[in-house]
């Protein structure tokens, strides 16, 4: 760290203000390091030098870095962008306005105890109180879960709060692995125009998905989605991409289309959305498979929502690992607003024709209408 002199104390500053101006810089950005994004930007309104200090990038990577552990992100300063002024708005409110997506225990109205983990001896986890047929077991940081179950069969489902954006939005993400030590470096974005998601599906019974005995449904849905008794795609307001069959679900359990690759133990799908023209798309093991849906208006918000049939652990990637795909490849189209779409000629004869026979129409263009008094 580089040594500073301490200026002179600032004219007009309160006693207190001043008794720390009197200090180095070094000591002062010690006092602001424990500080959260609200007090630092509070403490950035005293005067121009604490702005300054105030708004030192390293003071707020350890910021980020300490509001990520809480929510379950092991993110050492090192690993973030020197500059994170995308997100430095977001932190330095009362409730920080960014927070990861985890899944939701609540969504299923069941109380939950911790247990030893199934998924591995490190790790806690937490049990859904539910029938035999539905239970799951969720990890502590909420991007985990299992069917412990031993019987298969019957429609469950987990979804993911919050729900993706609907605006332009500033986000944080994993974008590649240090060879040496193998830490992750992440990157911020200003301005995000979609909002993207992955599952990866653990090992498994490859026959049991080859079958179709066991499946794993991606997709969306509103908040209130029925995580019991259904799967993603089966009603109006979701959308899902099954596993067993490869096909796309909207508005039914009995009708859908599409004939894409089905997927199993050990592939990673991943789905997302565009902010400008709502079109739904999928990857598959880091290739991109297309558009599947264009949702309305009135369905979003979105939240991720995935249906679980297999005994497969399913982990969720919302950009703590870099992605298998990079959303920077997306085709342009995606996120260009829908052009109004023209109506066919024989649409336009009809209208034609409407507007001969109207009376107004006709009056508007008869020879004698200028006598009609």
């Amino acid at each position: 760290m580089r040594q500073r002199s301490a200026p002179p104390p600032t004219t007009g500053a309160t006693p207190a203000t001043a008794d720390v101006l009197n200090l180095a810089d070094d000591l002062i950005l010690l006092m602001l390091a424990p500080l959260d994004g609200l007090c630092l930007s509070t403490v950035g309104c005293t005067c121009r030098r604490l702005q300054a200090l105030a708004s030192e990038p390293a003071v707020w990577r350890d910021v980020l870095s300490r509001h990520l552990a809480t929510v379950g992100w092991d993110v050492s300063p090192a690993q973030l962008p020197y500059d994170l002024q995308p997100l430095r708005r977001m932190l330095g409110r009362k409730v920080p306005a960014w927070r990861p997506p985890r899944i939701a225990l609540t969504g299923l109205h069941m109380s939950v105890v911790d247990l030893p983990s199934s998924l591995s001896t490190s790790v806690s986890a937490r049990l859904l109180l539910l029938p035999a047929h539905n239970r799951l077991a969720v990890s502590r940081d909420g991007t985990r879960v299992r069917f412990t179950s031993e019987r298969l069969g019957g429609n469950r489902a987990v979804r993911i709060e919050p729900a993706l954006a609907t605006k332009p939005h500033a986000t944080i993400r994993a974008i590649a692995t240090c060879p040496g030590d193998g830490a992750v470096r992440f990157e911020t974005r200003a301005v995000a125009l979609v909002d993207y998601f992955e599952v990866s599906i653990g090992p498994g019974s490859a026959e049991g998905f080859a079958s179709g005995e066991e499946c794993v449904a991606v997709g969306l849905g509103g908040g209130n989605f029925p995580l019991s008794g259904r799967q993603p795609g089966w009603d109006a307001l979701s959308f899902g991409y099954h596993s067993d069959d490869g096909r796309l679900f909207h508005g039914s359990g009995t009708r859908a289309r599409g004939d894409w690759p089905r997927f199993g133990a050990g592939d990673v799908v991943g789905c997302g959305i565009s902010i400008l023209t709502r079109q739904v798309f999928y990857t598959l093991n880091g290739r991109y498979l297309g558009v599947a849906f264009t949702a309305k208006a009135q369905q979003l918000p979105l939240h991720p929502i995935v249906g679980i049939d297999t005994h497969a652990e399913i982990a969720f990637n919302f950009g703590q690992r870099p992605f298998e795909f990079d959303t920077d490849a997306l085709p342009p189209p995606l996120n260009m607003p829908i052009a109004p779409r023209k109506p066919s000629p024989l649409r336009q004869l009809a209208t034609a024709a409407a507007l001969i026979a109207s009376p107004l129409t006709r009056e508007r263009s008869s020879p004698l209408s200028h006598e009609v008094y």
